[in-house]
């Protein structure tokens, strides 16, 4: 794990530093971490470096990103933490700036760069803009936006769908040994006792299934009407 961090650094501080501010929050507990931001203090001259040991206080990382946050200035974050939760982490997303830890760091090239060059559909479960990568100028770009955020909102309800069968298992299994164990059985008595799976459990997942279903038939047709056109007009 340590020596993935250390990549990611060796990765970051390569990047081009031309009009973009830098703000490192770093872990001097990790080995080799002090030695490698150091050793790159010179190209980053206008740096900030946050020192967490464990970790930075919350109010100095908020007066930092704001002071630094204009709108031709761009700046990034670095954390070099494994176990950072910080909730400072949904005001960094929303702003001008890239998040990468040792797990990730492919996020600079597809946030900075990839993004340049083709649309990456926003998961709405994540804060990094990729999921879906197409040409910027596409014209099917919103549906697969509204694609991705149906798929995100059908696994909601496949979970919440395990869930529900679960609980039911569960209270039919205890209901079954308070019985055995009672000499009688409470089937019936209490809310959802050994209440069986109805089609009301699964309403939800077949109107998100017939929506995608729908989508996917739009895009296929917009698709082969696209194709036909091309092929069919003269240039």
């Amino acid at each position: 794990m340590e020596g993935v961090i250390l990549s990611s650094l060796v990765l970051f501080l390569l990047q081009p530093s031309q009009h973009t501010e830098v703000i490192i929050i770093h872990d001097y507990t990790l080995p080799g971490v002090k030695e490698l931001v150091e050793s790159f203090s010179e190209r980053w001259a206008a740096t900030t470096i946050l020192t967490a040991t464990p970790a930075p206080d919350l109010s100095q990382l908020l007066v930092a990103l704001t002071s630094f946050h204009t709108n031709d200035l761009r700046y990034m974050v670095l954390l070099c933490s494994a176990n950072t939760t910080w909730t400072v982490f949904d005001m960094v997303f929303e702003k001008n700036t890239a998040f990468i830890s040792g797990m990730v760091s492919s996020e600079i090239y597809a946030i900075r760069y990839l993004g340049e060059g083709y649309h990456l559909a926003l998961d709405t479960f994540n804060p990094q803009p990729y999921g879906i990568a197409c040409p910027t100028g596409a014209p099917y770009t919103p549906i697969l936006n509204l694609m991705l955020g149906r798929m995100v909102q059908s696994g909601l309800i496949g979970k919440w769908h395990r869930d529900e069968v679960i609980k039911i298992r569960e209270n039919a299994w205890r209901v079954k040994e308070e019985g055995q164990a009672g000499g009688k059985t409470n089937v019936g008595r209490g809310r959802g006792a050994g209440r069986p799976l109805a089609l009301d459990h699964l309403q939800g997942s077949f109107y998100i299934l017939g929506c995608g279903v729908l989508s996917a038939g739009n895009v296929l047709f917009i698709e082969i009407f696209t194709q036909l056109l091309y092929y069919l007009t003269p240039p």
